[in-house]
């Protein structure tokens, strides 16, 4: 019986959760797209300086992921969201940080909820969006944390539809709408 138990336990403490991978584009991955389709849920996608352009969309597959540049990492083009939550599970956290978004129609989107209500949970922090159609759109959100970030221009700094928000030390310049 003690035997039992101390095999149970051992199973117990080496079936602990996978630690999250750090993907670095362009470094380890050529592009932003090529690092999402190679990630699994919780990994950080840690994005270099420069200037990323893209026609599509990029989908953001179930389970979170995280998003960080370091320098000034400029996302434009899409003609879309830059970056589109699709299929959301629930409670997936989708965190970015440290990002500029520049001329695409939408920045970030979640979408429309459906029944039954995912809730996904959205984290953006030290981000800009300049001169985006919306610089957020959060259409199901829970849990949105907005932190020092910045909007200029554009129609809308943030889209809140079935979502609450929580916003510290953000600056809205000239977007026709702010919230």
């Amino acid at each position: 019986m003690v035997r039992r138990c101390m095999v149970i336990v051992a199973l117990l403490l080496t079936s602990g959760a996978v630690a999250a991978a750090t993907l670095n584009v362009p470094a380890d991955y050529a592009t932003i797209q090529a690092a999402i389709d190679a990630a699994n849920p919780g990994d950080e996608i840690v994005i270099a300086a420069g200037t990323y352009e893209v026609a599509a969309p990029h989908i953001l597959p179930p389970g979170g992921l995280s998003f960080r540049g370091t320098g000034e990492v400029v996302l434009t083009g899409s003609t879309g969201a830059f970056f589109e939550v699709v299929d959301p599970q629930n409670l997936d956290l989708f965190r970015f940080e440290n990002l500029r978004f520049t001329g695409n129609p939408v920045g970030i989107r979640t979408p429309v909820p459906v029944n039954p209500f995912p809730e996904t949970r959205l984290e953006v922090e030290n981000c800009a969006f300049v001169q985006n159609g919306v610089g957020i759109s959060a259409r199901n959100t829970g849990q949105f944390r907005l932190t020092n970030c910045r909007f200029e221009g554009g129609a809308i700094g943030v889209d809140l539809r079935f979502a609450w928000m929580l916003a510290a030390d953000c600056v809205f310049i000239g977007p026709e709408v702010a919230i």
